[in-house]
């Protein structure tokens, strides 16, 4: 059972990670449950920890995002997707992965769906 949403968001809001919940009400009830779990894992206090050594100790401005967008991705087949398309993709996916994979990521790895980690050295 997730927690409370409420109780989550305010967590959130208040660890200035609102953002997560900025579409949560155009969500179907199964995919807000989904979201509530997901973040239910989240260590705020981790990321506040990152955020403070990895961002704001640089200065925030060592990196331009000036140009940043969505990367380029392929449909499911199931989803109006060319299969074709999709299977190339997945292939340069994994070719990419498994060239640096080593045993610390594949330790460090989460939800890594069967087929993609069976292409991938353990």
């Amino acid at each position: 059972m997730s927690p409370a949403p409420n109780d989550l968001m305010e967590k959130f809001r208040a660890a200035g990670q609102g953002q997560v919940f900025a579409f949560y009400d155009r969500l179907a009830p199964a995919q807000q449950e989904h979201l509530l779990a997901e973040a239910a894992e989240v260590d705020l206090a981790e990321v506040d920890r990152l955020n403070r050594t990895l961002v704001q100790a640089a200065g925030g401005a060592a990196v331009d995002l000036a140009g940043l967008a969505p990367a380029p991705f392929e449909k499911l087949p199931a989803h109006g997707g060319d299969a074709g398309a999709w299977a190339r993709a997945e292939a340069a996916g994994i070719t990419g992965l498994s060239q640096y994979w080593t045993p610390e990521i594949h330790a460090a790895a989460f939800h890594l769906p069967p087929y993609i980690a069976k292409h991938l050295p353990a």
